[in-house]
């Protein structure tokens, strides 16, 4: 960002673009993560068997592979109907 661009944006905008700055940054290093890990992974499974094989995932897990499962709960017309009129007669 230029200095006369960086006088003339609101404070908003300037911390709008250090974030992306950074979270631009965690994905590249993420990335480059993910290829090690993947590199590693073929190195490893050349020199074992086929039963003995890793996955990536298992061999270096990192904190963007599961994604949290939510449980949710299937809600009939007549249950929300319910729902709603307990809501209404507090």
């Amino acid at each position: 960002m230029p200095e006369i661009e960086f006088w003339n944006s609101s404070l908003r905008a300037v911390a709008f673009r250090i974030e992306a700055h950074y979270k631009s940054a965690n994905q590249a290093e993420i990335e480059n993560w993910k290829r090690v890990r993947w590199q590693t992974a073929i190195l490893l499974n050349i020199q074992l068997a086929k039963k003995d094989r890793v996955t990536p995932e298992k061999l270096l897990p990192l904190p963007g592979d599961e994604e949290k499962k939510v449980k949710t709960t299937q809600v009939t017309p007549h249950d929300y109907a319910q729902f709603l009129i307990n809501q209404f007669n507090r």
